[in-house]
């Protein structure tokens, strides 16, 4: 380093005496007349200022010693792309370029970004090289998607109530040949269900792709169902004494309703619209008090009855809660909380057995307000 800048400092001295020669050892000549103007002002601006030479360095350059790509081998499917990651060593080197090359560009092509486009089944060398003659290779086999084929579809069986509106599915679940589970289209013969008819009946279907025929039983149940009917009735005063609760509503409420339903409408107004849906059965107390639902389906139900013409002193029962609460869902409860809040209520387990009709009436007593 200390050598370095007494040459330098040297080749300066040099240069300055040189110019100082050029202007009193040569009188013959005149910078004005003989010297170009602007080589004059370079020579009086470095005199005067003492511009120092510039230092003239060369870049070291790092060579490129090693080329790797993240993949050796590959397989794809016509049509598939991928793209090859390349490392080069050192990660310093000055010249990182790389140029990319396909021995066989009708089987697989490849950018100068590394992608791989498989075209048709075939093999490949893709080579990635830089200037240093550094090179890496990759080698790709091309073949042909496999299409995973129909293996088996499970039989059907369907078991409904006499009446149900049903339809026949208009798509299976298939069991494919790689192991994954697919849903295909079916046709069905026949192709109409009528479900008026008791008994067991049996559906052919046909899928594309499968060579053999899917099989749907369905079997309808004869409708099994009771009635209920009875009177509420409240106490208006000890002179006029029992009144008809008109406006009661009761509700027969399936122990096994699921709560995930939405069952809002039910909630707010003690009424199921269309009757019976999800197994719900209501009914209203008329001029006399008197109500009554018919085709009920046999089981096991709660019957709750709230009062139209009574009001509460805002409590329900912990037991009742828990039940309710186990039936309807955390928005539908707080509609149907309120409900029960604000009129006297009764909620009792029933069952309704075939072709009996039970007889459930209740008075309310007095009002609370």
């Amino acid at each position: 380093m200390k050598r370095s800048n007494i040459t330098k400092n040297l080749i300066k001295s040099l240069f300055l005496s040189t110019i100082l020669i050029l202007i009193f050892a040569l009188p013959a000549f005149s910078l004005e007349e003989n010297i170009d103007q602007n080589v004059k002002d370079v020579i009086t601006q470095q005199i005067n200022n003492a511009i120092p030479i510039q230092d003239v360095t060369t870049e070291k350059i790092i060579k490129v010693t090693k080329v790797i790509l993240n993949k050796k081998t590959l397989t794809l499917n016509i049509g598939d792309t991928e793209t090859l990651v390349p490392t080069i060593t050192p990660i310093n080197a000055t010249n990182k370029n790389l140029t990319w090359k396909s021995n066989k560009p009708l089987i697989a092509t490849v950018d100068s970004n590394g992608k791989i486009i498989a075209l048709k089944e075939g093999k490949v060398v893709i080579t990635v090289t830089n200037s240093s003659k550094k090179k890496a290779t990759c080698n790709v086999t091309v073949t042909k998607a496999i299409v995973p084929t129909i293996k088996s579809i499970a039989n059907i069986t369907k078991t409904i109530n006499q009446g149900d509106d049903y339809s026949l599915p208009k798509i299976v679940e298939t069991v494919m040949s790689d192991g994954s589970i697919n849903f295909s289209q079916v046709t069905w013969n026949p192709s109409t269900v009528d479900t008026s008819k008791v008994g067991t009946f049996s559906f052919e279907g046909t899928v594309d792709g499968y060579n053999k025929k899917v099989k749907l039983t369905l079997i309808i149940n004869e409708i099994k169902t009771g009635s209920i009917k009875g009177n509420i009735t409240w106490q208006y005063n000890r002179y006029i004494g029992t009144k008809p609760d008109v406006g009661a509503r009761i509700a027969l409420i399936p122990k096994n309703l699921n709560r995930n339903l939405d069952n809002s409408f039910f909630a707010i107004m003690i009424s199921q619209i269309p009757q019976g849906k999800y197994g719900i059965y209501t009914a209203k107390a008329d001029g006399y008090g008197s109500y009554e639902i018919d085709d009920i389906p046999t089981g096991q139900y709660y019957l709750l009855i709230v009062s139209k013409q009574t009001t509460s002193d805002m409590t329900i029962y912990a037991y009742d809660k828990q039940i309710l609460t186990s039936l309807f869902s955390d928005k539908d409860w707080k509609s149907l909380e309120l409900n029960l809040k604000l009129n006297k209520y009764d909620l009792n387990p029933i069952e309704i057995k075939k072709d009996k009709t039970l007889i459930e009436s209740h008075d309310f007593g007095y009002t609370y307000f």
